[in-house]
């Protein structure tokens, strides 16, 4: 009798702990629900998708906000982000002059204001991290920047070929890990799916980013 009802108390228990476990992977983790807060500042290298294009470094920095979507699939969530970031890329060119070929390194630093909205998983490695996966799409804007190189010096939407767009669309991915509920590392990578102009294309952008989330 004794053995059926210890049998009968660690079944019990053993699957409160795995229906609390699972009710708690984001709240535990990130912090959720309902949401969660924060900032973040990151590193870019970015380029064009153009053959003349090589990466250059840049910067990103803004606020983050994860929310609860577990209603809609167990253990996900979704993320908005308003950023400001520095792209670009360093183009080789070539000149022609009294018949001979010169070539220089034109740097291109657009700056913009960016939302990017993912959908992601998170999976609880032990009670202080997770790792997460995230896919979705971004929208931009081009603040200004500029173009300096081979005596060019202007700012990067009044840089010839037809002006590059001021809009931008495109998509992300990202994968990355939060630590106790605060913070988190994320290395996501973003297509443009526009074409800036019929010379430079789209964008292309790998960040490394750190997030401190607020209590």
């Amino acid at each position: 009798m004794k053995k059926a009802i210890i049998s009968a108390l660690c079944a019990i228990g053993l699957f409160t702990f795995s229906n609390t476990a699972k009710a708690q992977l984001l709240s535990d983790i990130e912090g959720m629900p309902p949401y969660k807060l924060g900032v973040t500042a990151g590193f870019n290298a970015s380029s064009f998708s153009c053959s003349n294009a090589d990466y250059k470094a840049g910067f990103n920095l803004g606020v983050d906000l994860m929310l609860d979507a577990s209603d809609i699939i167990d253990n996900t969530y979704a993320r908005v982000n308003l950023l400001l970031q520095r792209k670009g890329a360093i183009l080789s060119q070539t000149m022609l002059d009294n018949g001979n070929k010169y070539k220089f390194d034109v740097k291109c630093r657009p700056i913009y204001l960016e939302i990017p909205v993912a959908y992601g998983y998170a999976y609880r490695l032990n009670n202080d991290i997770a790792l997460l996966g995230e896919t979705g799409p971004y929208v931009a804007l081009g603040l200004g920047g500029k173009v300096r190189g081979g005596g060019i010096k202007t700012d990067f939407f009044d840089y010839g070929h037809g002006d590059p767009h001021r809009f931008d669309f495109g998509w992300g991915f990202g994968v990355g890990a939060m630590f106790f509920s605060k913070f988190q590392i994320k290395l996501g990578y973003q297509f443009g799916l526009l074409n800036m102009n019929d010379a430079i294309l789209q964008n292309r952008n790998f960040m490394i980013n750190y997030t401190y989330f607020f209590e």
